[in-house]
């Protein structure tokens, strides 16, 4: 069917433009919205009337999750909300769902046995140039994915891909095509919008018994993790650089050794003149355009005046315009062969001719500035604290050699180590896995105290680096303390929080659902909502690349039918904890110009279409049912 198809559309560009644009406007039929209704067993999503089940979303929304802890070193943030990462994994659910439905309604597909080709020939997950499932489950381990769920969005950009496909064989090529596109890229839609947050809406305080009640239930969303005390010896290259304080006959011996540092750096003012060359060009070619040269520095032998010669005859334009003149540079700052002509030839010598990846050169040094050296007294301050720095740097690198052998060959006692390298021998406080203060701030170092050497066996941690070079330490086991659960009295006002939060997200869902049913049987108007608790009424000309509003505004505008008849189209947007109701009043359909309609490419067109089919796709996301998921 496929093949049939994009012969068909080979053979006429106006069954070509007519596919594409019948795709788009069949979409266009449907708007965004969400309807708040439902609980934990429905759809948390539809899309075009198919339903998206939890199974898909709780797989995207595990995967999330993994790459977020990994993101953020096993903790995620608080702001990072159990509500928000599932409408997000809900939100790329349904948009695989939009390519794979256009893609089934076409015929096309993605067999089991390309998919694993795909999958195969991924260099990520191949070990001497052939694929290894080891290495294949442990990449997506390390990033937080799934192989279902990884495998499901390889067939989706598969599918893609033939789609993107199809579409070029509609080849866009007259101008009535390119003016169609132009036309909807520059589209704009005038809207009205108010918007109201959750956490601006009143909503009575949970009683004790809805506060044990909560607790119970989810008793493991409570717990003290698992947490431990280290002993160690640190070394910082700060403090090894506090206690340097060379002589005054130090200070000055190390200004001998190393003067050239502290004088500045010859530069040269250099010209030349450019014939542009082919990195691949023949012998012959090549020969050409040195001859072309050699004769041009024949007339500048005989008298002739360089920058004459380079405004005439260089191709390097730039430079031409200015007689040739590059600037002034210093050693290093051009091309290796360019550079190193420019550098062994005297003030006023023209060169013989230099081959660069641009071409051939006849190159001029116009003028020399000599490095100039600095006195001791001008340069004392830097020359100390240089000094200071290679001497604690020296003295650094010996002791946290020391300090690395003495903790493996003490491996069951920090203290002698302490004693053998006269360090001072420190405790942290607790600190789980996922966090801590101070020395627990580092990952490395948290790693390492849950290491089995250091937790199970009681060892010495190898050498740790919390900063390479300059901050380093060795660990050691001091206490433990097991996971443990919060009594309640420790967690109610977080409690108490969560439960008013999902109050409040459960009224704001109310409360939307009844505005939008009242603004459609206009039982209310914008301006009224405005004048009660949504807050300002504003209003705009939204564009589908406009950064000048909101793009969740801009995004639930362009994704409503177009109003018909003159009547307003009103649709809601915005995610559970802040949502959005939009007007929208009209459609301002462009002209776009010549040069913009010239300017359409197939790249471009393509885009457009999928993105058009994507945006007009009817998302309905279950805002309800995701709510009772998450909290």
């Amino acid at each position: 069917m496929l093949t049939s198809l994009r012969d068909t559309i080979k053979g006429s560009r106006v069954i070509g433009i007519a596919f594409v644009v019948i795709i788009i406007l069949a979409f266009a039929s449907f708007g965004l919205s969400a309807y708040l209704s439902g609980g934990a067993g429905e759809a948390v999503a539809k899309v075009n009337g198919e339903e998206v089940d939890q199974a898909a979303a709780a797989r995207e929304y595990q995967s999330q999750r993994a790459r977020l802890q990994q993101m953020f070193g096993g903790q995620i943030p608080e702001q990072f909300s159990n509500t928000a990462i599932y409408t997000q994994a809900v939100q790329s659910v349904a948009s695989r769902k939009v390519v794979d439905q256009l893609a089934d309604s076409l015929g096309i597909g993605v067999s089991d046995s390309q998919l694993a080709e795909s999958i195969r020939s991924t260099p990520a997950f191949q070990a001497d140039g052939e694929f290894d499932k080891a290495r294949y489950d442990a990449v997506l381990v390390a990033n937080g994915l799934t192989a279902p769920g990884y495998e499901a969005g390889v067939r989706t950009d598969l599918r893609r891909i033939q789609l993107v496909g199809v579409l070029e064989s509609s080849a866009f090529t007259t101008k009535a095509e390119k003016q169609l596109i132009a036309k909807l890229s520059g589209q704009q839609r005038e809207v009205a919008w108010v918007k109201l947050s959750a956490s601006a809406l009143e909503v009575e305080s949970p009683t004790e018994d809805e506060i044990a009640a909560h607790y119970e239930q989810n008793l493991s969303q409570y717990m003290e993790p698992e947490a431990v005390k280290v002993e160690y010896l640190r070394l910082k290259l700060a403090d090894f650089e506090a206690k340097q304080a060379p002589t005054a006959d130090e200070i000055e011996a190390h200004f001998d050794q190393t003067k050239d540092r502290y004088q500045t750096t010859e530069r040269r003012s250099i010209s030349h003149i450019l014939l542009e060359l082919d990195s691949d060009a023949s012998d012959e070619v090549y020969e050409a355009k040195r001859e072309a040269l050699l004769a041009l520095k024949s007339q500048l032998d005989s008298g002739a005046d360089f920058a004459e010669l380079a405004a005439a005859n260089s191709q390097d334009v730039g430079s031409a315009e200015q007689g040739g003149s590059l600037g002034e540079f210093e050693r290093g700052a051009l091309p290796a062969a360019f550079d190193e002509v420019a550098f062994s030839i005297e003030a006023g010598v023209i060169s013989d001719v230099v081959r660069t990846d641009s071409g051939v050169h006849l190159i001029k040094v116009d003028s020399i500035q000599a490095p100039v050296g600095k006195s001791f007294d001008e340069v004392r301050a830097e020359v100390e604290a240089d000094l200071k720095r290679v001497n604690a740097e020296a003295a650094f690198a010996e002791l946290s050699g020391q300090l690395a052998n003495s903790a493996y060959e003490n491996s069951d006692s920090l203290g002698s180590v302490a004693d053998e390298l006269n360090l001072s021998l420190q405790t942290s406080e607790f600190f789980s896995r996922s966090g801590g203060s101070d020395l627990a701030a580092s990952q490395a170092v948290r790693a390492a105290a849950f290491a089995d050497d250091v937790y199970l066996n009681g060892y010495n941690s190898e050498l740790i680096e919390i900063e390479p070079n300059q901050d380093v330490v060795v660990i050691r086991l001091f206490e433990k303390r097991p996971e443990s659960q919060k009594a309640l009295g420790e967690v109610k006002d977080t409690v108490v929080a969560q439960l008013t939060a999902q109050a409040q997200t459960e009224a704001l869902a109310e409360l939307k659902s009844e505005a939008l049913a009242a603004l459609r049987e206009s039982r209310e108007s914008m301006a009224s909502l405005a004048e009660g608790q949504w807050g300002e009424l504003s209003r705009a000309i939204a564009k589908r690349q406009g950064a000048n509003i909101d793009r969740v505004v801009v995004e639930a505008a362009f994704s409503a039918a177009a109003p018909a008849d003159g009547a307003t189209v009103y649709v809601e947007a915005g995610a559970p904890s802040q949502a959005y109701l939009v007007a929208v009043e009209r459609v301002i359909d462009s002209e776009p110009t010549t040069a913009e309609i010239d300017s359409v490419v197939f790249g471009a067109d393509s885009n457009v279409a999928i993105d058009a089919v994507n945006s007009a796709a009817s998302i309905e996301i279950n805002e309800a049912a995701i709510v009772k998921i998450t909290q």
